[in-house]
């Protein structure tokens, strides 16, 4: 199945126009946690406080499939 991972921020959203082919939703969770963390390291690198950004995971048809904030793929 196709999945377009778009990010909402406190007032802008980034359009995902390629999408990711994942064979399950536990594949959708584990890709939100990786990239999440990926994104948050290049923000903090780049001298940023961890912001409010969260993903927004939609499948082929456009249904909102997974609500993930950022913040909630760091342990803690």
């Amino acid at each position: 199945m196709h999945y377009f991972f778009h990010i909402q921020t406190a007032g802008d959203h980034i359009e995902d126009l390629e999408g990711i082919e994942l064979p399950d939703l536990d594949a959708v969770q584990e890709e939100a946690v990786r990239a999440a963390r990926e994104l948050m390291a290049d923000h903090v690198l780049h001298g940023h406080a961890p912001d409010q950004r969260e993903f927004r995971v939609a499948d082929a048809e456009g249904k909102m499939v997974l609500r993930f904030r950022f913040r909630d793929a760091i342990s803690g």
